[in-house]
């Protein structure tokens, strides 16, 4: 049964929308009104959180605060305001802000954020960023999104002009060759057959690193980041610490992981851990050494585009589709659900994926007798039941 609500009210309205409201923080005989009502009522429950952590933090202001002769805040004031509270990491938030300063900042920057229309976000979407790639566009869209959400959310605009559907539809199709390039490109999953073909003829050096991609579904920065204090092959498991995100100067090794759930252990079915235990005996590393170095760059972590390159080597040559090493974890995670004897919420800790807010996820646990199975289960769908085999 869900808990029982601890701040505010939601009641359903005739209309059949919602309407939130909370007693007011410095006079409980009354109750503040959200300034709109709401479609579902998970967003009603969203404005109460953050009207919640609003007072917790101390920077709630009441309607009559927020009416008040202080002018509304520009675009780019109420931007820099959000991102002072976001809790990014270093590589994240310089992507966040290049997007936001070279696509958002110039066209909307003086703009107060009140007065901004759904016809004004239509023309920008047209005329700006139409020029961008169907993945830059979706992802400069979606820092603008957010902006405006946390702006409705917090009471500086009354509603979200993005939360029009026409508006995301236009954003998605105003390129449909780019849209199916970029979900043959960024979303495709392979075939088992696909991935064995990779994981067995890029070099040898790299090999492991795409063996790991494809039975565990591990993020390409997480691969990078392994290091080999970071195996544990006596008891297979390996343990998800660091990150190596983008190449070159923009290059950033850290702690941690995309997300919380990123941060794990990861079960090795005795295939797979095969696979790396050869490689570890095949090499002389320092524990903080990373498991997988580049070439040209002996101690330094293996480069992303060295990954993308040499599997776009093996499906040119073998006349296939167009893919990326994350594809591989796409192929990871439909081949894992179609196991049977595992739920959703076991394929998504044993990828890392954050935990889903639908219910099915909020009741629906795992444990690590289930990991092993699981890990134990993919393994044998790669190796085959020679799991001595260390090769495809």
């Amino acid at each position: 049964m869900p808990a029982r609500r601890q701040f505010g009210n939601i009641r359903r309205l005739p209309s059949g929308k919602y309407q939130a409201t909370f007693p007011h923080p410095h006079n409980p005989a009354t109750r503040v009104t959200a300034p709109t009502t709401y479609a579902r009522r998970s967003d009603a429950d969203q404005w109460l959180r953050t009207q919640q952590a609003l007072i917790e933090t101390g920077r709630w202001k009441s309607p009559e605060q927020l009416s008040a002769t202080t002018p509304d805040p520009t675009f780019d004031q109420y931007a820099q305001r959000y991102f002072a509270t976001c809790g990014w990491t270093k590589a994240s938030a310089r992507t966040v802000r290049n997007r936001y300063a070279n696509h958002i900042h110039p066209h909307w920057a003086t703009r107060t954020i009140t007065t901004i229309t759904a016809p004004d976000i239509e023309h920008w979407i047209t005329h700006t960023l139409a020029t961008l790639s169907v993945t830059n566009r979706r992802h400069v869209y979606a820092i603008f999104v957010q902006i405006m959400r946390a702006a409705e959310g917090d009471g500086t605009i009354t509603k979200a002009p993005t939360n029009l559907r026409y508006l995301r539809a236009l954003v998605k199709n105003l390129d449909k060759k780019a849209l199916r390039y970029e979900e043959i490109t960024e979303r495709r999953a392979l075939t088992l057959d696909e991935a064995r073909l990779i994981a067995t003829t890029v070099p040898d050096y790299q090999r492991p690193a795409f063996h790991l991609m494809a039975v565990t579904g591990m993020r390409t920065e997480e691969v990078r980041g392994l290091r080999f204090k970071d195996l544990d092959l006596k008891n297979n498991v390996i343990h998800i610490r660091h990150v190596v995100t983008g190449s070159g100067k923009n290059q950033d090794a850290h702690m941690g992981a995309k997300t919380d759930a990123g941060v794990r252990d990861v079960h090795l079915g005795t295939g797979l851990a095969a696979t790396l235990r050869d490689h570890v005996n095949n090499h002389s590393y320092a524990p903080d050494d990373y498991v997988f170095q580049s070439k040209m760059k002996p101690g330094h972590p293996l480069p992303d585009n060295t990954l993308r390159d040499s599997m776009k080597r093996v499906l040119d040559r073998a006349g296939l589709e167009h893919a990326t090493p994350h594809s591989l974890r796409h192929t990871a995670i439909t081949l894992a659900l179609r196991l049977p004897g595992f739920n959703e919420m076991d394929v998504k800790r044993y990828v890392g994926h954050a935990r889903g807010a639908d219910i099915t996820m909020r009741y629906t646990h795992t444990d690590e007798d289930t990991q092993q199975k699981l890990a134990q289960a993919m393994s044998d769908l790669f190796y085959g039941s020679d799991q001595h085999n260390t090769k495809f």
